[in-house]
């Protein structure tokens, strides 16, 4: 009884682990998909941008080095190697982002910067209220917005929505067009 007792355990747990790998193939398809709709978002929404420079400057897409295998960064690396990485008639470059988060050194030749949930709560809220004044800063939560970055884009229900926070965006330089202003939530509201 006992030997028979282990072996239906046994292939209990063979089960479970067999139900679970397509499950976890599953969950990494859809983080993927998710990764891709933010990628081709956050390109998108840099063509409704008003850059305040001088557009014979690159626009330059900066994040921190993400350990995530597939990531926005890695999306956008692959447009950009098919020569589709371009706004506004001018050339978009990526920059790894190295250093400290509080060090507004090294974001001096950002245009855009995009945190990754791992990142956007260690940054300081004078931090990103002073990118915010020149930059478009990308977050990915409720909470980024309401410390003080600029815009998050939020899964909710399955679906990425645009958060601005309105005093941020009245200070800054940035202008975003009103087409893509209208599909924003605004905090406050």
């Amino acid at each position: 009884m006992g030997n028979q007792y282990c072996k239906n355990l046994w292939l209990l747990g063979v089960t479970l682990v067999l139900l679970a790998i397509p499950l976890e193939s599953y969950g990494q398809k859809n983080q993927r998909k998710q990764t891709q709709i933010k990628a081709a978002f956050i390109f998108k929404m840099a063509k409704f941008v008003h850059w305040p420079f001088k557009h014979d400057q690159p626009i330059t897409f900066c994040a921190f080095n993400n350990t995530q295998k597939f990531n926005v960064f890695t999306v956008l690396d692959n447009i950009k190697s098919q020569g589709k990485l371009n706004i506004q008639n001018t050339q978009v470059t990526l920059h790894v982002l190295e250093g400290k988060y509080d060090d507004l050194a090294i974001y001096q030749n950002c245009s855009l910067v995009y945190f990754d949930k791992k990142i956007e709560s260690k940054i300081p809220s004078a931090v990103l209220k002073a990118l915010s004044m020149r930059k478009l800063i990308i977050g990915n939560t409720k909470a980024f917005v309401e410390k003080g970055g600029l815009s998050a884009l939020v899964a909710e229900r399955g679906k990425s929505k645009l958060y601005i926070n309105r005093l941020t965006y009245q200070q800054s330089k940035v202008k975003i067009r009103s087409r893509l202003m209208s599909l924003a939530r605004m905090y406050p509201k």
